[in-house]
């Protein structure tokens, strides 16, 4: 003993120390380690929520895709119809009349291409107003847990903005 109090060690302030040490242990564990831990906990889930909605909104985004292919498909059989059915139609109009016949089935093939021109626009307009429609509340969806309301106001003003700009573009 004599030997340890040489180098100045006093084994009730070594007790003291270590029952200090204890205390402010357990308080950290307790009051600091358990709301980090939780708040963690809350950010992982609200990430993977995002990551959820990112995949479904991508998803939702690729059907819509595919479904304006189809239209437009539709749209082109249709139109190749109707471009035939004027053709022929005007094929024997010119057979059973003369000048007269050539001038209606050239006024019925510009009908036809006038009417595929409006369908053609209005598919698309739909189609676009759909994406736009898609592609807001994705960025709404995404944006409610990643970024505070001022933040998400001006993310979606401006993502407004942009597809205003490239509805008018197209």
């Amino acid at each position: 003993m004599e030997f340890l109090k040489n180098f100045g060690f006093d084994p009730i302030l070594l007790l003291a120390q270590v029952v200090n040490f204890l205390i402010v242990l357990w308080v950290l564990k307790r009051f600091l380690y358990k709301p980090v831990l939780t708040m963690l906990t809350k950010r992982h889930l609200a990430i993977e929520e995002g990551l959820k909605n990112a995949a479904e909104a991508e998803k939702r985004l690729n059907d819509a895709l595919n479904h304006q292919k189809k239209i437009l498909k539709e749209a082109q059989t249709e139109a190749k119809k109707i471009i035939e059915d004027a053709k022929s139609h005007s094929a024997e109009l010119i057979k059973n009349a003369e000048e007269g016949a050539t001038i209606a089935a050239e006024k019925l093939l510009q009908e036809a291409r006038n009417q595929i021109d409006v369908q053609t626009q209005k598919a698309e307009e739909r189609l676009m107003s759909n994406i736009s429609d898609l592609a807001i509340g994705f960025l709404q969806k995404a944006s409610e847990h990643l970024f505070e309301q001022k933040d998400q106001e001006k993310i979606m003003s401006k993502a407004i903005k942009q597809l205003q700009y490239d509805k008018k573009r197209n």
